[in-house]
């Protein structure tokens, strides 16, 4: 097991294989970066700041996917900067904002001028760290501190090799990313009930077939 000063936190699915996943999606010598929040305009603290967009409140801003129609009444000092945005809250949905959309504390952003790291975030490797260790219905910013900045692959099978992933492993990620439309920080449970992270159940034990 692959349990050592390396190991940041520990997932939901626990086995020699998913621990050996961590260790290697963080220790290596791929760029790292780090998402980050901000309470400019919090909704709770700054909430008169904040409305349905209207005369008053012009300046668009993302709080989470359901809360579409809001914007804030000063424009916050990030929102002209190209970035990624990532849901705090229940499903991470990352988009890339071309410098148009403040955001709220329920946002973590990367201030970034390359769209092309959104279809990483998609990747199964990804997605699996996503979702393997996220332990509440909050995405855990420590997840997103210090990730492996990589924006010239093609398909999963090259991000594999890229992790020098074992056959094992990838069969680990590949059984449990099914069912997810995008990511979502969780599996649908509507067509892979067996997978439901709402209830921890994800499948210890994959087949191991030929990649």
């Amino acid at each position: 097991m692959y349990i050592n000063n390396d190991i940041k936190f520990l997932p939901i699915l626990l086995s020699k294989n998913s621990l050996s996943i961590i260790y290697k999606f963080y220790n290596n010598k791929f760029e790292k970066i780090s998402f980050e929040s901000s309470g400019y305009l919090h909704t709770h603290i700054k909430k008169s700041l904040i409305d349905n967009c209207n005369k008053k409140f012009i300046y668009p801003i993302r709080h989470t996917t359901k809360n579409n129609n809001l914007c804030s009444s000063i424009k916050h000092p990030l929102a002209d900067k190209k970035k990624i945005l990532m849901n705090k809250p229940s499903e991470l949905e990352p988009i890339f904002d071309n410098g148009k959309l403040g955001f709220t504390q329920n946002q973590i952003y990367y201030l970034t001028n390359n769209k092309k790291y959104v279809d990483v975030l998609n990747s199964k490797l990804f997605r699996f760290i996503f979702t393997i260790c996220k332990w509440s219905g909050f995405n855990s910013e420590l997840v997103f501190k210090d990730m492996p900045y990589i924006d010239n692959i093609t398909n999963d099978k090259e991000l594999y090799n890229y992790f020098k992933l074992t056959r094992k492993e990838i069969n680990l990620i590949e059984e449990n990313t099914k069912g997810f439309d995008k990511i979502t920080g969780g599996l649908n449970k509507n067509k892979y009930k067996k997978y439901k992270l709402s209830k921890n159940k994800l499948n210890r034990n994959p087949k191991y077939n030929s990649i």
